[in-house]
């Protein structure tokens, strides 16, 4: 999972905000799990 410098600022801004940071958590956990699970079938 790899943020490039446009994406950190963008993610940077969003977690100054507790909702995004919830949210964006979530997705980034999401994320993680599936490339587990990716690597777990190759």
């Amino acid at each position: 999972f790899a943020l490039n410098s446009w994406e950190r600022k963008r993610l940077a801004e969003l977690l100054k905000t507790p909702a995004c940071n919830n949210q964006w958590f979530q997705k980034i956990k999401e994320i993680k799990q599936k490339q587990k699970e990716k690597e777990k079938k190759l």
